[in-house]
């Protein structure tokens, strides 16, 4: 967990250096958040990671979580957007 987590991070930087939807960058965070709760929640769902992303803005707690893990004060929103672009159902 704790590799994902560094892969978030660093896909997560990068992202916010020159934030674009879509992009390899957007894609490697969602790809190593959705592989984090996955490993986390056995019952992961695209709706659920939705929800969460929700939160992740709604919720100072996940702000500052996001804000110090990343280095930016805009990691959470930039990762609800990278989510809800990448989290719909096929």
């Amino acid at each position: 967990m704790q590799a994902t987590e560094a892969n978030l991070t660093t896909a997560l930087q990068t992202y916010l250096a020159q934030p674009q939807l879509p992009s390899e960058a957007a894609q490697a965070a969602f790809k190593a958040h959705q592989t984090w709760l996955q490993t986390a929640t056995p019952r992961y769902s695209l709706a659920m990671h939705r929800g969460l992303a929700a939160m992740y803005v709604a919720d100072e707690r996940f702000v500052a979580y996001y804000t110090k893990l990343v280095g930016n004060s805009k990691a959470a929103a930039a990762l609800k957007a990278i989510i809800e672009y990448y989290a719909i159902e096929a």
